[in-house]
């Protein structure tokens, strides 16, 4: 799932995450669309934190997204 843009000051944009990268995993489930991608958030909401799998330009890395 392609990240189309991160406001400024969200959790996403502290982790790092920039408009362009590509989310492949939540808490290491797959992820290929954005229907998916908001099921395994809400799923995994009742956790304080949410690991993703991400691909920008260069590189493929972890971010815990923490709240």
């Amino acid at each position: 799932m392609v990240v189309t843009q991160v406001q400024a000051g969200s959790i996403a944009a502290m982790a790092g995450i920039k408009a362009g990268a590509v989310i492949l995993q939540v808490d290491r489930h797959k992820v290929s669309n954005a229907v998916e991608f908001k099921r395994l958030i809400k799923k995994s909401s009742k956790d304080i934190q949410i690991l993703l799998l991400i691909r920008d330009d260069e590189f493929q890395y972890y971010v815990v997204l923490n709240w």
